[in-house]
C-alpha cells in the first residue's frame, strides 16, 4: 500500500509540473497565470519530496531535496490564496501574492542558510541535520529548524482560511459566479484536511509515514481540482480562444483597474452625459474610457458592463437615455415627444417608444400624463 500511494503522490507532483511548463508554453502574463505557475510549480517541488520518502529514496537525495521543498512550501501559501480568490474575481489585481511568495521563499532561505551554514547545530553536518528535520527522526537533528519547518503547513491552512473567508463574504450577483463561489468553497475542505493530516503525521509518526502521504494526496488532488474547475477539462493547452465562452470572459478583465474603469465610465455617463450621442457604440465608448496608461478593448468593455452591472451594452446605455427623458418629460410638459427622444440620444421615435416602455411599462406620453396627474393629487391634498 505504501508504494501505491508514494506512485499516487508522485503522479499528483508531476501533473502539477507538467500544468506549470504549460503556462510558460502559452505565457501571457496575466495575474492568474503567474498566480497558477507559481503554485504548481511549488506544489510539484513540495509533493515531489513527500514521494521521494514514501519510495524510501537514497538519504543523499532527500538531504539535498529537504531545503528545496522547505522553500517551495514557504512560497506556496501566498499563490494559493491569490489563485482561489482571483478564480472568482479575475477582474481584481492579485499581482502582489506574486510578490510575497518569492519574499516567503527568500525568508526560508534564510532560515536554512542561518541554521545550516552560520550556525549549524554542535558537529552534524547540513545533511544530518536535513535527514534529521524532514525524514529520520532518530538522526542528530538542529531544534531551531525544525521549530522553523513547521510553520509552512499552518500558514498554508491560514490561506485556505482567508481565501474560504473572503469567498464566504464575496455577494456575486450572477448564478455561474454563485455556483463557482460554492464549487470553490467545496474543493477548499479537501486542503484543510490534507495540511491537517501533515501536521498530524510530522507531529507523531514522521513525514515519511502513510499518513503524510494521504495528507499530501488530498491537497494535490484539490489544487489540481481548482485548475480544472476553471480551465474546464484542460482547455487551457488548447488554441487561444478555446473552451466554453464563460470562462473565456472571465480571463478578459485579468491585469485591469476594473475600479478604475468604473469611475471614469461613470464619469462619462453622468457628467459629460455620453449617451446622447445617437451613434454611441461599444468600440467608441471603450476609446472614451481608455487612458494612456490602460487601454479598454470593447470586449473588456463589454465584459465589465455585463459583470457589473448585469446588462448588456444597450440596455445599459438606454438605462441612461430613459432616465434623462423622464426629467425632460416632466421639466418640460410642451416639448414633443420625438424632439425628448432626439435629444437623449434615440435614432427614432420607434426605438425611444420601445424603450421607453420596456423600461417604465408605460409609453412616453402615458409616462408624462401619469406623472402630472400624480403631481395635481398631492398638490390638491396639501
Amino acid at each position: 500500500m505504501r508504494t501505491i500511494l508514494a506512485f499516487a503522490v508522485l503522479y499528483g507532483a508531476v501533473q502539477a509540473f507538467v500544468i506549470a511548463a504549460g503556462v510558460l508554453v502559452r505565457w501571457r502574463r496575466a495575474g492568474l497565470e503567474r498566480l497558477l505557475f507559481g503554485m504548481m510549480f511549488c506544489l510539484a517541488i513540495w509533493q515531489g519530496h513527500t514521494a521521494l520518502l514514501l519510495l524510501r529514496a537514497p538519504a543523499g537525495w532527500i538531504a539535498w531535496y529537504g531545503p528545496l521543498h522547505f522553500v517551495a512550501m514557504f512560497a506556496f501559501p501566498p499563490l494559493f490564496y491569490g489563485y482561489c480568490v482571483s478564480l472568482l474575481f479575475p477582474e481584481r489585481r492579485l499581482g502582489l501574492f506574486a510578490v510575497l511568495s518569492p519574499g516567503s521563499g527568500l525568508v526560508a532561505l534564510g532560515l536554512l542558510f542561518y541554521c545550516l551554514v552560520l550556525a549549524p547545530a554542535g558537529d552534524s553536518s547540513w545533511q544530518a541535520v536535513s535527514l534529521a528535520t524532514w525524514s529520520d527522526g532518530a538522526s542528530p537533528a538542529d531544534h531551531r529548524l525544525i521549530l522553523f519547518s513547521w510553520i509552512p503547513r499552518p500558514l498554508a491552512i491560514l490561506a485556505g482560511a482567508l481565501a474560504a473567508s473572503e469567498l464566504l463574504r464575496a455577494k456575486p450577483k450572477d448564478g455561474p459566479r454563485r455556483r463557482l463561489r460554492a464549487q470553490i468553497l467545496a474543493l477548499l475542505v479537501l486542503p484543510f484536511l490534507g495540511t491537517a493530516l501533515s501536521m498530524l503525521a510530522q507531529a507523531t509518526v514522521g513525514l515519511d509515514s502513510e499518513l503524510h502521504g494521504y495528507g499530501a494526496l488530498m491537497i494535490s488532488l484539490a489544487v489540481i481540482a481548482l485548475f480544472l474547475l476553471n480551465e474546464r477539462s484542460g482547455s487551457y493547452f488548447g488554441p487561444r480562444g478555446s473552451g466554453p465562452a464563460s470562462l473565456r470572459q472571465r480571463s478578459r478583465l485579468a491585469g485591469l483597474d476594473s475600479e478604475s474603469i468604473g469611475v471614469r465610465l461613470k464619469a462619462l455617463m453622468e457628467q459629460e452625459q455620453i449617451f446622447r450621442v445617437e451613434e454611441l457604440s461599444l468600440a467608441a465608448l471603450a476609446g472614451a474610457v481608455s487612458t494612456d496608461e490602460e487601454a479598454v478593448s470593447p470586449e473588456q468593455l463589454s465584459e465589465w458592463i455585463n459583470t457589473s452591472t448585469g446588462k448588456n451594452f444597450n440596455q445599459y446605455v438606454n438605462a441612461y437615455r430613459i432616465r434623462e427623458a423622464c426629467r425632460l418629460l416632466l421639466e418640460e410638459p410642451v416639448r414633443s415627444v420625438l424632439s425628448i427622444a432626439m435629444d437623449v440620444g434615440f435614432g427614432s421615435k420607434s426605438t425611444f417608444h420601445a424603450a421607453f416602455k420596456q423600461t417604465t411599462g408605460l409609453t412616453p406620453k402615458q409616462y408624462r400624463k401619469k406623472q402630472a396627474e400624480m403631481g395635481s393629487r398631492l398638490h390638491r391634498s396639501r
